[in-house]
């Protein structure tokens, strides 16, 4: 559950924060703009504990599972495969699964993102969707030109762009 609570000034307690900073909307809140969450953290410390000290390992993922499911019914033995589809269920829709994928190698990851005549709905129309993950350009973005410019030769397009 999340519950929004504004920042107050501590010099003026009838002004809020940001606004006695200089900001001026909800947007200039500090505690809106989520950098990491602690699940991503418990669950990094999860992956990073796994070869060394299983029993951490299993602890924070279990702290995961039990506030997701509100209880302790739903734990599994934690894997690194575990740990994987854990992340991919726990930050669905966040923009971060991409780079989960491109964790497991390249190969793995165009088994994955490769979609090959899918059907899908686009407005009120059916339509076919092909996705070729490109290998040559290892994952990585393509950095846009204006800032190939700005910074005067310093910074060269990754490959495959």
């Amino acid at each position: 559950m999340y519950y929004h609570q504004t920042l107050t000034d501590p010099n003026n307690k009838a002004a809020s924060y940001p606004q006695s900073v200089g900001g001026s909307s909800w947007q200039s809140e500090p505690q809106d703009q989520y950098l990491i969450r602690y699940s991503d953290i418990l669950l990094m410390a999860a992956e990073l504990e796994l070869e060394t000290n299983p029993a951490n390992a299993q602890t924070y993922f279990d702290m995961v599972r039990d506030r997701a499911f509100e209880d302790v019914n739903h734990r599994i033995p934690v894997s690194k495969a575990a740990i994987f589809d854990e992340r991919g269920f726990e930050f669905v829709f966040e923009g971060i699964r991409y780079y989960d994928v491109l964790r497991q190698g390249l190969t793995r990851a165009k088994e994955m993102l490769d979609v090959h005549n899918e059907i899908i709905w686009n407005g009120k129309q059916e339509a076919v969707k092909n996705i070729n993950f490109p290998l040559n350009k290892a994952g990585l973005l393509r950095i846009p030109e204006s800032q190939i410019l700005i910074s005067e030769g310093l910074l060269i397009q990754n490959p495959g762009w």
